[in-house]
């Protein structure tokens, strides 16, 4: 199916770089760089197919990607942004060009990477929004907090060393800085959710498809105007509406949550470098 190999990757490449950028610098991902690469992704293909390529497995993991992904939108877990991405590099690159990927689409693996690399990434900026390195926050923890953060340091460290007996320094070092970030977000997310990202703003300062708390609203409020997580247009309007009948000035919207763009851009890199996850372990073995 990978017909003009060079010209695909090249797009995927320069597009996903732009999106990180718009994605880093915005939180906003611009639907015509994205929709042009699915464009071409489809262009592509369909030269592929009109050569007799099967299309079966392609237009069905298309379609589960677009499902799947609307459904995390619509919930407030994924970015729209994100998933025209996804969907874009899908239809750029539907298998690695470069390593064989055992069945497994290349989308997978780019995904699989940028979740694993959000993960230490999301806790180093909570890290700074918390002036975790300061002793002053540190004293300020609940004793519970102080504790389990103790224990998360210990337990990745011993974890950190026994992979690296096993596995070498790299993915000791690798493992335990995963587990370690992914242990101390867990612990202190209460914390950073009320003292970083929830935030009540007016209505001027909510951007196009701002993620409402809405679990931090009347259950009534939320059942009369019918409110969503994801702000479009329309729960704009609704919360314009709420302002006017209910004097509610202001809403509790998540604000500093990760861009998921830069990492898109690590996995894609990382997924042409190394091949699917399973091929940068017995690399790296």
């Amino acid at each position: 199916m990978l017909d003009f190999v060079l010209l695909r990757v090249a797009a995927a490449v320069i597009g996903t770089t732009l999106a990180a950028w718009q994605d880093a610098r915005t939180s906003f991902i611009d639907d015509r760089l994205t929709t042009g690469m699915i464009f071409l992704g489809l262009v592509l293909n369909s030269i592929g197919f009109f050569l007799g390529e099967p299309f079966q497995e392609f237009v069905l993991t298309f379609a589960f990607i677009g499902v799947l992904g609307f459904v995390l939108y619509k919930t407030g877990q994924f970015g729209g942004g994100d998933v025209l991405l996804l969907l874009g590099l899908y239809a750029l690159l539907p298998e690695n060009p470069f390593h064989y990927s055992f069945a497994v689409p290349l989308v997978a693996s780019i995904f699989l990477y940028a979740s694993v690399l959000a993960v230490p990434g999301s806790f180093l900026l909570y890290f700074y929004k918390l002036k975790l390195y300061s002793l002053k926050t540190l004293k300020s923890l609940e004793y519970r907090e102080k504790l389990l953060l103790s224990l998360s340091v210990l337990g990745s460290l011993v974890t950190g060393l026994a992979l690296s007996a096993s596995f070498g320094l790299f993915l000791g070092f690798a493992a335990a800085l995963f587990f370690l970030s992914g242990f101390l977000l867990t612990v202190l997310w209460k914390k950073i959710m009320s003292d970083v990202i929830i935030k009540d703003l007016t209505i001027e300062q909510i951007e196009d498809e701002d993620i409402m708390a809405i679990d931090k609203l009347p259950s009534s409020l939320v059942k009369t105007y019918g409110l969503e997580r994801v702000l479009t247009k329309n729960q704009v309007e609704k919360l314009k509406e709420i302002r006017r009948k209910e004097k509610r000035k202001t809403f509790p919207i998540h604000t500093n949550l990760p861009r998921f763009g830069p990492y898109l851009l690590a996995g894609l890199i990382a997924a042409l470098v190394f091949g699917g996850v399973e091929q940068f372990f017995v690399l790296f073995l």
